[in-house]
């Protein structure tokens, strides 16, 4: 049913002096409420059908002053409610919430308060990710305003133009301020549509939240085939992480938490199916000889509903994130590791797999088409925009050997035969129909870590005041090389690669939990308890590693030996 506005008078209920109220009659979804006008008249004054005042009881100019006010009332109703049928709110609204808008009444809200619900609300759905950025959000308007909350008509353009200010004077990139920007107005569009806000006071009119461009990270193909024939003892924590990443490079760029979390029914056919957990998208890969050897170590005598690699361990959701969590942070250790003992680029992560799969792909002359599938981009442009931006000198053009080259890369998806290459990627509806039902917990780790999830090379300026403290007093003579924002889920660290080999790593609370070297680390780093023990028990050896966790704390000595203590720095066991 239509929304009308008619104008009538109110015959239920006299005033004093015997005239009725003359009211906007507002119905909308076949519910009634009325709008006064300010102004009355007799029974016999009114004509109903022209919805105005007739008499000679008053004079005529006042007559037609006061008909003419009561018809701008009622245009200026239809017009807030053309307005909310343009923008789609209006299907959306109660009767009560349309006579609001008609009479210009926002409810005070804060921009916390309305926040705080959108986070609650993402929390109650398991959308963790997604939560943290609208609590940064908060965090980064009180960071900047004095911890002052605002009404959704107090942020206004001068506002965000503020925001910027501070945010940039402190030498912080466009990139997060770009994110913190786009949730406030996601904030802000959402309080429109629930009648929170006026579209008209709407800051980010006139304002473009700006974004520079970040240099993907890859290796050249050279970097790779040294990674490929490294040595490493078998069934090592080295070993296994030079499987993942081979895997992942072997496969599209599979992100980590996919290879984690990959059973062994999604393997079938000699085709490796799965579901993405960042994007949804589902994805059917053959499995090329450098896969099967790989697979061979992991899947024999597995049952179908089991993990196809050792990475996840406990029953429920929870549990097995939190594994999965734990052994990511060791794997970007273990990385690092490898690439210094391959001697390639030592800023070695589990996102250059993907990325050296795209670019080594365009180097072998693989259709960009083909690419695009691989990478899961909707459309060609995105893809080329994507191998753009990758840095010059990764590129080695050179026609492609397939003695080589393939081994290499696994082929890219048999990039020698073009069409072979986007079946291989591409996936049947049957299959794909088959793929989304399986998908479930697919889709629970979307929404419980890649809503908001990013890995960001930032400057070392961005970095917080305590960090740099805490690395100028313990390491004053080593240089910043690289500082990596790792954004997981709630959880915000930051790894850092120092001068001489040495990388840290800060939880969200900005307080040191991994440092790895290769020479002896500092004493001023080691808890004291645990210094004397080493001393005591191995004065032949030092310390190149120290990680804390959640329970207990770990060094490792020279020799490769891991030693464990408690909390209180108690020796527990040697684990090796």
């Amino acid at each position: 049913m239509a929304t009308t506005i008619k104008i009538i008078l109110d015959d239920r209920r006299p005033k004093e002096d015997g005239t009725f109220p003359i009211v906007l009659r507002l119905t909308h979804e076949r519910l009634t409420r009325y709008i006064q006008t300010g102004h009355s008249a007799k029974l016999e004054e009114w004509d109903q059908s022209g919805e105005k005042i007739e008499t000679k009881r008053l004079p005529k100019k006042r007559v037609d002053t006061i008909n003419g006010l009561l018809l701008r009332q009622k245009s200026a109703a239809l017009d807030t409610i053309n307005d909310l049928e343009k923008y789609n709110d209006l299907s959306g609204m109660d009767v009560s919430q349309v006579k609001d808008k008609i009479l210009d009444i926002t409810p005070k809200v804060t921009f916390r308060a309305f926040t705080e619900k959108i986070i609650e609300e993402l929390k109650t759905a398991n959308k963790f990710g997604n939560a943290s950025c609208y609590t940064q959000a908060i965090d980064f308007m009180d960071r900047h305003c004095d911890n002052k909350d605002y009404t959704f008509d107090q942020i206004n353009y001068q506002l965000i133009k503020h925001l910027e200010a501070q945010h940039l004077a402190n030498k912080k990139s466009w990139n997060s301020l770009s994110f913190y920007l786009r949730t406030i107005r996601a904030v802000y569009n959402r309080a429109i549509k629930e009648g929170m806000a006026k579209r008209d006071n709407y800051p980010f009119l006139n304002y473009t939240i700006k974004e520079t461009k970040t240099a993907k990270r890859a290796i050249p193909k050279n970097d790779i085939q040294k990674l490929a024939e490294l040595q490493v003892e078998e069934g090592s924590n080295l070993w296994h992480a030079k499987n993942y990443f081979m895997f992942s490079f072997y496969n599209i760029g599979m992100n980590f938490i996919d290879i984690a979390f990959l059973k062994m029914k999604n393997i079938a056919d000699n085709r490796i199916n799965y579901v993405r957990a960042k994007t949804g998208k589902p994805y059917s890969i053959k499995i090329s000889e450098p896969t099967q050897a790989i697979l061979s170590y992991y899947t024999e005598g597995k049952k179908p509903t089991d993990f196809v690699f050792n990475i996840v361990k406990g029953k429920t959701l929870e549990e097995q994130l939190q594994s999965y969590k734990n052994l990511r942070r060791a794997y970007a250790k273990w990385l690092r590791t490898l690439a210094e003992k391959a001697k390639i680029n030592p800023n070695l992560t589990a996102y250059v797999a993907r990325h050296s799969w795209a670019t080594i792909a365009k180097d072998l002359n693989v259709p960009v088409s083909v690419i695009s599938e691989g990478l899961g981009h909707e459309d060609i442009k995105t893809t080329q925009i994507y191998l753009d931006s990758f840095d010059a000198d990764v590129i080695v053009t050179c026609k492609p050997n397939k003695q080589t080259d393939n081994k290499i890369v696994n082929k890219i998806g048999e990039c020698e035969n073009p069409q072979e290459s986007s079946e291989n990627i591409n996936i049947s509806k049957m299959n794909k129909k088959k793929l989304i039902k399986n998908s479930l917990m697919a889709t629970a780790l979307a929404f419980t870590l890649t809503s908001c999830d990013k890995e960001e090379v930032i400057p070392s300026t961005d970095l917080p005041s305590e960090i740099t403290s805490y690395i100028s007093t313990h390491f004053p003579n080593n240089s910043i090389v690289q500082v990596i924002k790792d954004r997981d889920g709630l959880t915000k660290t930051y790894d850092i690669l120092l001068s001489e080999s040495i990388s840290l790593e800060f939880n969200r609370k900005k307080e040191i939990i991994d440092i790895d070297g290769v020479a002896q680390l500092p004493n001023s780093v080691i808890p004291e308890k645990i210094r004397q023990y080493v001393t005591t028990n191995y004065s032949t050896n030092f310390i190149t590693d120290w990680e804390l966790d959640d329970k207990n704390q770990q060094v490792q000595l020279d020799n490769g030996l891991d030693l464990e203590f408690n909390m209180k720095g108690d020796f527990l066991r040697i684990d090796n």
